[in-house]
């Protein structure tokens, strides 16, 4: 999914940088390498919440990209501060 997202933006001149870091604190050195406007978290992430709260408290833009299956993590993901979530299923544009 990452790998075609990042082709999708790649088409339209966007910059994308992927990370499979294992550790929050890898996820954050990587972020802050790269320094993106936008971060995409997966929700099926089993520290997504984490993930999402540690990244937003850092001053990082998140929106967590679900497969609609667990919308209470997806829940916990915007209480921790993403500010959306896009479905899988969604349309690319979207």
């Amino acid at each position: 999914m990452a790998e075609s997202l990042a082709l999708v933006l790649h088409t339209a001149e966007v910059a994308t940088s992927i990370t499979r870091e294992g550790s929050i604190e890898a996820v954050v050195r990587h972020v802050r390498a790269f320094d993106p406007d936008l971060v995409l978290v997966s929700a099926t992430s089993g520290d997504a919440i984490d993930t999402v709260r540690t990244l937003t408290r850092i001053g990082v833009k998140v929106v967590v990209v679900t497969d609609g299956t667990d919308r209470i993590r997806v829940a916990g993901c915007i209480e921790a501060g993403a500010t959306g979530a896009v479905a899988t299923s969604d349309p690319v544009d979207t």
